[in-house]
């Protein structure tokens, strides 16, 4: 009876120290949101160059200044990223939020650049 009872609790032991050795080893990462983002012409006679950024959802979703406040941030990363470009590719967050910044080339033959060029007689 004993050696039941001694068994039963080495295995209560046993698979204990597995589930919490199992618990404690799980990390669980934020996948970062990936934000692309293109160099687009301005038609300004002072900045040739715009930055687009393709929003992503949990953007989208925010209200007024925050949003703006966002956006402003992601551009300053922008601008930090090409200054540095050993700092490119890198994970950042903005209020525990991870992002990573996607660079999309520019396509002139897009229908967009088509209709701003028609617009502004550049074609």
């Amino acid at each position: 009876m004993r050696n039941k009872s001694l068994g039963l609790i080495h295995l209560i032991v046993a698979v204990g120290t597995i589930f919490f050795c199992t618990l404690r080893g799980q990390v669980l990462y934020e996948q970062p949101e990936i934000i692309p983002y293109r160099f687009v012409p301005a038609y300004d006679n002072y900045c040739w160059v715009d930055v687009e950024i393709i929003e992503p959802i949990s953007i989208q979703n925010l209200v007024g200044i925050h949003k703006y406040e966002i956006t402003e941030i992601i551009k300053e990363r922008i601008g930090f990223e090409l200054v540095n470009p050993m700092e490119q590719s890198q994970i950042f967050s903005i209020d525990d939020k991870l992002y990573y910044l996607v660079k999309l080339p520019y396509d002139v033959t897009s229908p967009d650049w088509y209709d701003k060029a028609t617009k502004y007689g550049e074609r």
